[in-house]
């Protein structure tokens, strides 16, 4: 059932980018159409470097201060799949693409999925556990229960 889903939004996505693409080049003609594919190319990379870079730092400092980076983590894949968009020619692509590479609405889309996802919201935040002094070593040993003879 999931292929077929998937199957099928690609096949709508990929005829819109097809119709989308021939009225933009009935609008602004064949070379300026193509000048924006290019044009979107070159901001893809673009964002991705300076968010990418962003989000980096980000989640260093989360967990420098003991906490796991949930949103972040799910930021990067928007970022990474908001430049997989970017970077495929169109202009439906392109259009949810930006969605997910700029800041203020990969937020909402990154906050709805991850409630859908978990049902609750993204202010609740995990704490890893403290650590402690890298010269504390813990040895455990396997225990091994002992067998009670019968007879």
């Amino acid at each position: 059932m999931l292929k077929w889903a998937i199957l099928g939004t690609l096949a709508i996505v990929m005829s819109a980018e097809v119709w989308v693409f021939l009225e933009v080049v009935a609008w602004i003609g064949t070379l300026a159409s193509v000048g924006w594919i290019l044009f979107s190319f070159i901001l893809g990379l673009v964002l991705f470097r300076t968010e990418g870079i962003h989000l980096l730092f980000k989640v260093h400092r989360q967990l420098q201060q003991g906490i796991v980076p949930t949103r972040e983590l799910v930021d990067g894949g928007a970022i990474i799949g908001g430049v997989v968009l970017l970077l495929a020619p169109g202009y439906v692509t392109d259009a949810i693409g930006l969605i997910l590479l700029l800041r203020p609405t990969r937020w909402l889309v990154v906050a709805y999925l991850m409630y859908y996802i978990t049902g609750r919201d993204l202010s609740s935040q995990w704490r890893c556990s403290e650590p402690g002094p890298a010269d504390d070593v813990i040895e455990i040993q396997p225990h091994t229960p002992e067998r009670n003879s019968v007879g």
